[in-house]
């Protein structure tokens, strides 16, 4: 069966890889930081993939970012059907004093050539998740970092077309904070796509159904 590997390309050009946030000398609940609007945008030669920080205040938070990976899969020929496929990233480093895991999800960023701040509203995001989380504290470095696709991440590999994930904690996708605790941090840091090892998208795909194969008189 044909496969097919798919990466972003480079900087702020089609397909983009990235992250947005909400960050800085901030103080909010969890509730506030998730849904309000972002004020960071990023492409390049970055790291921090996904991220959830407590602020020094009690109960309160001052990051949460989200990693964006544009595919561009429009050589995969019309008609066919995505068997297998797995998104993987090659880490460079892990936090992981809150807990947490790393989940797969569906960002719509206005563009897929760069991001803006405003990509970082809840509003464009499906925390579906894709695949099963995989738990941060068990996650090791120097190496590629495999997620297996689920039936409806499969489903949303894109045909003789654009595909696109995101990964964020597990805090956000399900939109539960974690446990507080003073300058705490759940964070996974990855290769984007301008460093030697880029993210991947490896998908197996076959030929869909054509019409009837076989009658019965």
């Amino acid at each position: 069966m044909p496969t097919g590997t798919f990466s972003p390309g480079t900087g702020a050009t089609f397909p983009v890889d990235g992250r947005v946030a909400r960050e800085g000398a901030i103080d909010e609940t969890f509730t506030t930081i998730r849904t309000s609007a972002g004020n960071a945008a990023a492409t390049g030669d970055i790291a921090q993939v996904c991220i959830v920080t407590c602020s020094t205040t009690s109960n309160q938070f001052s990051a949460i970012e989200r990693g964006i990976f544009c595919f561009d899969t429009t050589t995969i020929p019309a008609g066919n059907v995505i068997s297998a496929g797995t998104i993987q990233f090659y880490v460079t480093g892990t936090v992981s004093t809150l807990a947490g895991s790393a989940s797969i999800v569906i960002p719509a960023p206005a563009s897929t050539s760069d991001l803006a701040n405003s990509d970082y509203n809840i509003a464009s995001w499906t925390m579906t998740k894709q695949a099963a989380d995989i738990a941060i504290g068990t996650i090791g470095t120097g190496a590629y970092l495999p997620f297996a696709l689920n039936a409806t991440g499969l489903s949303n590999v894109k045909v003789a077309g654009t595909t696109i994930f995101g990964v964020v904690t597990n805090f956000d996708a399900d939109n539960s904070a974690p446990t507080w605790s003073s300058g705490a941090s759940s964070r996974l840091d990855i290769q984007f796509a301008d460093a030697a090892n880029k993210p991947q998208l490896i998908v197996t795909y076959v030929p869909g159904a054509t019409g009837l194969q076989n009658k019965i008189w």
